[in-house]
């Protein structure tokens, strides 16, 4: 029916058991959709975000969800107008998920406890930044970031177009 169908913000946070069987559902709100949170859906692995159709999904928020990798946040990336994304605490996220032309779109990302991503992978991720946009990013709580990234980054004149860079309790 008709029911949802103006929904432009859906908050499915803390929903342990929502899975995969739960994209056909979602996807009924997608041609309206804005801001998405599937955050602490510990059962939605890389292929639920795979099927997902978000043409105007501009927020997304990821946040803990334990069974999704590089390939399903690429295929997400890939396939949406998506400009803001939370991972924090997506552990099995790596770097290979931020070497992809899929983020030169994105204005505010947030990487905290995303112990997968490392140097290489941040220092990949600023190659596909649009130095014309400002950026916030978050690379918060022992992130594994730092060490090279910082003065690499800084040397090239990567953060110069950053709006904000969140290094907050990074060891």
């Amino acid at each position: 029916g008709k029911h949802g169908k103006n929904v432009q913000h859906l908050y499915l946070t803390n929903c342990w058991e929502l899975s995969n069987d739960a994209t056909p559902i979602i996807n009924k709100f997608g041609q309206k959709l804005r801001t998405l949170s599937l955050s602490n859906s510990w059962n939605l692995s890389d292929s639920g975000l795979e099927l997902l159709s978000l043409p105007l999904c501009k927020r997304i928020s990821l946040t803990n969800l334990r069974k999704i990798r590089s390939p399903g946040v690429l295929s997400l990336l890939s396939n949406s107008n998506i400009n803001t994304i939370t991972l924090s605490y997506c552990k099995s996220v790596g770097n290979d998920a931020l070497i992809h032309p899929a983020w030169a779109d994105i204005k505010y990302a947030d990487f905290s406890r995303c112990t997968g991503i490392s140097d290489e992978g941040f220092l990949a991720w600023t190659t596909f930044v649009n130095s014309n946009e400002s950026r916030e990013v978050d690379i918060d709580e022992d992130a594994m970031v730092i060490d090279n990234t910082i003065p690499a980054s800084l040397s090239t004149g990567q953060f110069f177009s950053m709006k904000a860079l969140f290094l907050n309790d990074c060891s």
